[in-house]
């Protein structure tokens, strides 16, 4: 599964913190928790391995967690990415196409990450913090062991009004995927009808084994 199959992206508040001081893991994990839904504009770039540019996307995310994930990528490279937290569908019209992936087959993957998984973070994953400029701050996300559908680092970038702003990918191949986010807005209603998605008449419908 490709970067732009699987990335998916999310704008996160901050909530109190216990008195001791959170490890990094602990900080990203609170941060993810405290999301119920989320919605955003996003651009996306990604690079090879010499930093030469591949292709440039924009469109809109739309999350409900637990699970839920709705990623939708305008023309030329249209293409539609959607998840109820059983099934995941990508949907490529140019080819008229969609693919079908079962729950399982999200295992490390920053889509299941960001739609609820977030008790793997600490077990599955070390975590690295770094203050950026004008109140940013990163969390930096390496798998402890390597996976299939994994990457090799995960980067969330907040702002200074703790709001995510964009976060790096990082894969197997040094490919490396840039999102920045705008127009964010967190725990606001979204119907679960969002996330249902129905092929529509005359495409292939594959199922990814």
């Amino acid at each position: 599964m490709t970067p732009l199959k699987y990335i998916t992206i999310y704008a996160l508040c901050v909530i109190s913190f216990s008195a001791h001081a959170a490890t990094p893991s602990e900080e990203l994990s609170a941060k993810l928790q405290a999301i119920n839904t989320f919605t955003a504009t996003f651009e996306q770039r990604i690079f090879d391995k010499t930093n030469a540019p591949l292709q440039q996307t924009e469109g809109k995310v739309i999350v409900k967690n637990p699970g839920k994930f709705y990623w939708s990528v305008k023309p030329p490279f249209e293409q539609l990415v959607v998840t109820n937290g059983s099934k995941l569908w990508v949907y490529d019209p140019d080819m008229e196409q969609v693919t079908v992936y079962q729950k399982d087959q999200l295992d490390a993957t920053p889509a299941q990450i960001l739609s609820g998984d977030f008790t793997r973070i600490s077990t599955d994953y070390t975590v690295s913090k770094q203050a950026l400029k004008k109140g940013e701050q990163s969390y930096v996300m390496a798998p402890l062991k390597a996976t299939p559908n994994g990457f090799e680092s995960l980067k969330f970038v907040f702002n200074s009004k703790n709001i995510l702003s964009a976060m790096v990918l990082t894969d197997k191949l040094e490919q490396r995927t840039e999102v920045k986010f705008s127009k964010q807005t967190a725990n606001k209603p979204v119907k679960d009808q969002q996330f249902d998605f129905v092929p529509p008449d005359g495409v292939d419908v594959i199922a990814s084994e």
